[in-house]
């Protein structure tokens, strides 16, 4: 589904990601992990296409996407959702929602104006759409409220409803636990473990090791812009450099 071939990219003298190459498979999802300042969120960004790589490539479904702008990347099947979530407040949970398909609409500025019948098929379509997205995150009952008034957690599962909605190939998830309680976490593992599909994958990336882990087939570790580890997660977890990285050595623990 994408394949990442030793990307790296500098801001100045600081080399945020240092060739990195990944892969993510439909059907799965595959975890990034790493501490604060790891380049998680760069590579997330490097995917959409909000940052050029300096070198390496991006293949997205086997087509070379690194010269495409960000304004197409969601037309051609990339969606995600962000660390700090981005919704509307003043607009309600449906119509936050509904600007997540607008990329899948056709109408134009003509049926703006005349609001023709194939304008209010495709209405009922993005609508039907989106309710779908909203009943799977289990916010049916929610689509009136305002976006502003939802309790911290329903506005996380708003984000991931908004990202579901015009059929992504691949779904971005950074950090969406982030902020979140033990019981809204727990429910949140259950929700994005039914995300992959035999047609989408699955990118998170989370500070959470309990939902990275719980949830993730295959998990990537970064550290200072590298790849230092990759594997299932029990592997991962037995590997002595991101113990190090997480942990640090004895003498540090000693210094500490």
């Amino acid at each position: 589904m994408l394949t990442l071939e030793q990307i790296t990219i500098k801001f100045g003298g600081l080399i945020a990601l240092d060739h990195v190459s990944m892969e993510a498979g439909a059907g799965r999802i595959t975890a990034v992990i790493g501490p604060n300042g790891a380049g998680k969120t760069t590579l997330f960004n490097v995917i959409t296409r909000h940052y050029f790589q300096n070198s390496g490539s991006v293949v997205f479904l086997g087509q070379e996407i690194s010269k495409i702008p960000a304004s197409e990347v969601s037309r051609i099947g990339i969606t995600r959702t962000f660390q700090n979530i981005r919704i509307f407040p003043t607009m309600t949970v449906l119509e936050n929602a509904l600007v997540g398909v607008e990329p899948r609409l056709h109408s134009g500025l003509f049926s703006s104006f005349f609001h023709p019948p194939s304008q209010q098929r495709e209405e009922k379509w993005a609508r039907e759409k989106v309710v779908e997205a909203l009943r799977f995150m289990g916010m049916e009952n929610k689509l009136q409220l305002k976006a502003g008034s939802l309790p911290y957690g329903d506005r996380r599962k708003l984000e991931i409803a908004r990202a579901l909605v015009s059929d992504p190939k691949l779904i971005l998830l950074d950090e969406p636990a982030a902020g979140m309680n033990t019981t809204e976490k727990e429910e949140l593992k259950t929700l994005i473990i039914q995300l992959p599909t035999p047609e989408r994958a699955v990118i998170l990336v989370e500070h959470d090791m309990s939902v990275a882990m719980g949830v993730s087939s295959y998990v990537y570790v970064l550290n200072f812009g590298k790849n230092i580890g990759q594997g299932i997660p029990a592997e991962v977890q037995r590997n002595a450099d991101v113990i190090k990285a997480y942990l640090g050595t004895e003498e540090d623990a000693d210094a500490a």
